[in-house]
């Protein structure tokens, strides 16, 4: 499809796509889009380096953006994949 994720945890189960920038809009959802259609994944995330957690929306439904230091965190813990 030309779409990419920067990573897919635990057989699908958690798919990541990782922004460097403080301005995150639905269209950087692309890739987990076309994985999602492509396939069950359980949850989706964006990372990015913005102040505040927040939620983007595409046609699937909703994907959450964590700050990149929440998103590492939660990765490290466990706490994404439970």
């Amino acid at each position: 499809t030309g779409h990419e994720v920067d990573f897919v945890v635990d057989d699908k189960r958690l798919a990541v796509e990782v922004k460097s920038s403080p301005r995150v809009h639905d269209v950087e959802l692309a890739g987990l889009t076309a994985l999602a259609e492509d396939g069950a994944v359980k949850k989706r995330l964006l990372g990015a380096a913005v102040r505040e957690p927040q939620m983007l929306r595409d046609r699937l439904g909703n994907v959450q953006v964590l700050p990149l230091r929440h998103f590492v965190d939660a990765l490290w813990s466990g706490d994404l994949v439970k």
